[in-house]
């Protein structure tokens, strides 16, 4: 068994494990790697982080609201064709004590998804600053302080694409399942936020025919994947332990008559 996109992963009590379903129950050293890479999948799948949808619209709505101007924030008001007002402002609410206008060029109500996705990329935790990298400067960067207006509509649109997407980091291990390759048995199958993301990232290299060493490699490739907050190496390490564990517990349920060899894979 091997798995790749990590470093540093201590895999000897997982491959022990299916060493000892070949050697003391005598079952077909393939279909032990089948199965028990079908079962790491499975763990590795459920590790792996997925944002929650209410804390994404939470999120970017509060994002919007701090960078759009605060007594109007992510407005639809139709500001008459898009056209500048006196003095080279946008003026897109009256209120009782002010006339609120921004920059032409800050107005945003007119911006793709993409666009503003890129745009909250870009924005500081706290908003209403600009995080971008200053032109010929390797390491300085510009802050830059800003109102700018923001379309409810689309910023809503963001966010359904957002948690849409939020499956992909842990579809990028299903690459073999995919493939099939490697067929998912049993419970704790990977929900369809997940399965809808088909070939999203992964790939996986299928050396079960080797002759005296069948062995298969899964590799996630995911967008996310070498983020730290992600911290993907500790739960590769966690998954490989908990399927190793789960091996030895099965190993002694069959070898006590608890379990059916039959019934394996």
């Amino acid at each position: 068994m091997a798995l790749q996109a990590t470093t540093e992963i201590d895999f000897s009590r997982f491959n022990a494990g299916m060493a000892g379903f070949v050697s003391k129950l005598g079952i077909e050293s393939v279909k032990v790697v089948r199965k028990e890479t079908g079962e790491l999948i499975k763990s590795l799948v459920r590790l792996t982080p997925a944002a929650d949808s209410k804390k994404i619209t939470s999120f970017l709505t509060n994002k919007f609201d701090t960078l759009a101007d605060e007594r109007n924030s992510s407005t639809d008001w139709n500001h008459g064709g898009g056209k500048a007002g006196s003095g080279g402002m946008i003026w897109f609410c009256v209120t009782s004590n002010y006339l609120i206008g921004v920059a032409p060029e800050k107005d945003m109500r007119g911006a793709s998804v993409d666009e503003l996705k890129r745009l909250s990329y870009q924005t500081t935790k706290g908003g209403k600053r600009l995080n971008v990298p200053i032109r010929n400067h390797k390491h300085q960067r510009a802050l830059i302080h800003q109102t700018i207006l923001t379309k409810a509509s689309t910023v809503k649109k963001l966010i359904a694409a957002k948690i849409k997407n939020r499956g992909r980091l842990k579809a990028g291990w299903l690459a073999a399942v995919f493939g099939n390759s490697i067929t998912l048995d049993g419970g704790s199958q990977p929900p369809e936020y997940v399965m809808r993301h088909r070939g999203n990232g992964g790939y996986f290299i299928d050396e079960l025919g080797r002759n005296g060493f069948p062995s298969f490699t899964i590799a996630n490739t995911s967008a996310g994947v070498g983020s730290k907050t992600n911290n993907l190496n500790w739960l590769v390490q966690r998954a490989s332990d908990i399927r190793a564990k789960a091996m030895q517990t099965n190993l002694s349920l069959y070898l006590r008559g608890k379990k059916f060899i039959g019934d394996y894979a």
